[in-house]
């Protein structure tokens, strides 16, 4: 694998595991993520509210 494609897969399980609503495993939370819409735009909403802090 390319280094793009480690980067993408470490930002993904940063922001899984930084969602604070569902209480899981990153792996429980994966498979919730892609069966859910409205949690995976939790996730995304609070990755990028976490990244926003650091700008």
């Amino acid at each position: 694998m390319t280094w793009e494609v480690w980067r993408s897969l470490r930002i993904a399980l940063n922001a899984l595991g930084r969602e604070p609503s569902f209480r899981r495993s990153i792996r429980q939370k994966s498979r919730r993520a892609a069966m859910n819409d409205l949690y995976m735009a939790s996730v995304l909403s609070a990755a990028l509210a976490n990244y926003s802090s650091l700008l």
